[in-house]
């Protein structure tokens, strides 16, 4: 989150007039199942950082990818050649202050999907599908992130997150497929 400050500072140094930058961060894991069978699993963290910024109403917003002072640098001086192009936006009457921001976001946490086992949930889900059908296909994906928001506004927040996502498709001898819906 270093950098998420770095970036505020140095577009605020290059001019701007308001900054908000917003790191996120995400483990992800993935199952792919085809024919009864998982096919594919993978695991990835992401990172990544959105960045918004105001030079006298011209109004700029972008992402970094790599994150390092270096990849800022020719980031925000990048930004600094863009924005000279970007007409006025008149309707734009900058970012709230940070005391007229939102409270804390309920219910987007679930400490349970950290030690869900996705292998055998899947599975789970492939044999009582398979109690009618012949075959199922579909995916199931797992996140756990986190999102940092600090702005020139003085708003710095913190925020952590999970989700779950189970997707099976169950194929019946001579008939399109049919959906079955139900909760983890």
């Amino acid at each position: 989150m270093k950098i998420a400050h770095y970036v505020k500072d140095r577009l605020l140094q290059k001019g701007a007039d308001d900054v908000l930058v917003k790191y996120g961060q995400v483990e992800a894991s993935h199952i792919k199942f085809s024919n009864n069978q998982i096919v594919k699993t993978g695991s990835e963290v992401l990172e990544s950082l959105g960045i918004f910024a105001s030079f006298k109403g011209r109004l700029v917003f972008t992402n970094l990818k790599q994150l390092n002072e270096k990849s800022a640098d020719e980031l925000v001086k990048q930004i600094g050649k863009f924005v000279k192009h970007v007409p006025v936006n008149k309707e734009y009457k900058g970012i709230a202050k940070a005391h007229n921001m939102y409270g804390k976001l309920e219910d987007c946490y679930d400490k349970r999907i950290i030690d869900m086992d996705e292998v055998d949930i899947v599975r789970k889900g492939i044999n009582k599908a398979l109690e009618n059908g012949e075959r199922t296909n579909g995916v199931f994906d797992k996140t756990i992130g986190k999102v940092f928001l600090v702005g020139s506004n003085g708003v710095e927040k913190e925020e952590e997150f999970t989700g779950a996502y189970f997707s099976l498709r169950a194929f019946f001898s001579g008939e399109s497929p049919k959906i079955f819906r139900t909760s983890l």
